[in-house]
C-alpha cells in the first residue's frame, strides 16, 4: 500500500519519450568524420531518408516510479500514448505530421485520463532537414483544451498538469532528438561507437552510442544500437526534495527548511532498432536510473527514481480504436 503525499509536479521526461523517427538536432557530425565512418565500410553508412507519403503508428508506454527509501511514500506515474505519424519531403525538408489517437494517465490509482482523442484535436508538425536534423515544432497549442476536455471531472488540476502544452511539446522534443542525434552519417558496421556532448541547455548531458549488431526487419536491413545516457541531476534534485518535504509534512513535521543534498546520480540506457538505409524505426525502449540521497534535520533519506518507456510500432490504420486501457 502506498501513502499519498503532495509531491512535486514534475513528470520525468529527461529521455522520455524519446523517438519518432530520425535524427536529433544538433546537426549531422563533420565532413571528415562522416567520410571517415564510410570509409570504413562503403556504403554503410547511416542515412535519413524515408519514401514518401511514409505512415505508421507508433505506441509509446512509460512508467515512472518515485520512492523514499524505507518508508511506504511512493509515487507511480504510468502513460500511454498512441500517435499516428506520416512523414513527406516538402522542399528541402521533411515534415513529420504526428496525430494523438489515444492518451491515457494515472498517478498512482487515479485516472486522469484514459481515452481516444477526437480526430484533429491534438498534432504536431516537426520540421526536420534532409540530414534529419529537428528544426521546429508546430502546433500543439490547442493540447491543453482538448486534453482537459477529456479527462476525468474531478481530477486535481495539478495532476491535470502533466498533459500540458509545455510537458507535450518537451516529450515530442525529446523523444525525437535523444536516441538517434547525430546518427545520420555515421557507419553502421557492429561494434562502432562514438560519443557526443550536447548542449548546456538539455538536460541530457552526454550520450555514447554503440552499434551492437545488424538484423533484419522483414525485407530491410536494420542496425542494432545501444545508446549510454550521463543526464543532469537538477530535475532529479527537485523532485526528491519535494518529496521528502511532503513526507515530513505527512508526519507532523511541518516544513522542513533545513536539507541538505549530499549525493544524486542520475543516468538512463536505451536501445533502438533502425533502418540503415531509410531510419525508420521498429523498436525502442529506455530504462532510468535516479537516486538523491538528502540529509533533513533527524535523519538521511534516499530518494529513488526509475523509468522505463517502451516504443511498439504498428502498420497505419485509419480506422483503429482503443480496445482497452493500459493497466
Amino acid at each position: 500500500m502506498s501513502c499519498q503525499v503532495e509531491w512535486g509536479r514534475w513528470s520525468w521526461v529527461v529521455v522520455t519519450g524519446v523517438i519518432a523517427a530520425g535524427c536529433g538536432e544538433l546537426g549531422s557530425p563533420k565532413a571528415s568524420e562522416t567520410q571517415s565512418h564510410a570509409a570504413e565500410v562503403t556504403g554503410s553508412v547511416f542515412n535519413f531518408a524515408p519514401p514518401p507519403e511514409t505512415k505508421f503508428t507508433r505506441t509509446e508506454r512509460r512508467v515512472v516510479e518515485t520512492s523514499i527509501v524505507g518508508t511506504p511514500m511512493v509515487r507511480r506515474e504510468t502513460q500511454l500514448l498512441r500517435w499516428d505519424t506520416k512523414i513527406d519531403p516538402v522542399g528541402a525538408q521533411y515534415s513529420i505530421s504526428q496525430e494523438l489517437r489515444h492518451v491515457m494517465v494515472k498517478l498512482n490509482d487515479t485516472v486522469v485520463v484514459d481515452k481516444d482523442v477526437p480526430r484533429g484535436a491534438i498534432a504536431a508538425e516537426l520540421i526536420v532537414d534532409r540530414s534529419g536534423n529537428l528544426m521546429e515544432i508546430r502546433g500543439l497549442e490547442k493540447t491543453s483544451e482538448a486534453l482537459h476536455a477529456i479527462a476525468s471531472p474531478d481530477i486535481d488540476p495539478k495532476d491535470a498538469s502533466v498533459i500540458s502544452p509545455e510537458n507535450l511539446k518537451a516529450l515530442v522534443t525529446q523523444r525525437y532528438n535523444v536516441i538517434t542525434g547525430d546518427l545520420t552519417g555515421r557507419a553502421s558496421k557492429p561494434g562502432t561507437s562514438w560519443s557526443t556532448p550536447l548542449r548546456k541547455d538539455m538536460p541530457v548531458r552526454q550520450r555514447t552510442v554503440t552499434v551492437e549488431h545488424i538484423e533484419a526487419c522483414g525485407d530491410k536491413k536494420c542496425a542494432r544500437l545501444r545508446e549510454d545516457v550521463k543526464v543532469d541531476t537538477l530535475g532529479l534534485v527537485d523532485s526528491a526534495t519535494s518529496a521528502v518535504r511532503g513526507y515530513v509534512r505527512s508526519l507532523g513535521g511541518g516544513e522542513a527548511t533545513d536539507m541538505k543534498v549530499v549525493s544524486a546520480t542520475n543516468a538512463a540506457t536505451g536501445s533502438l532498432l533502425t533502418e540503415v538505409d531509410t531510419m525508420i524505426n521498429h523498436s525502442a525502449a529506455i530504462r532510468e536510473d535516479g537516486r538523491v540521497s538528502i540529509v533533513g534535520p533527524k535523519q538521511t533519506f534516499e530518494v529513488a527514481v526509475r523509468g522505463s518507456t517502451d516504443y511498439t510500432y504498428y502498420a497505419y490504420d485509419p480506422e483503429w480504436k482503443a480496445v482497452a486501457s493500459a493497466p
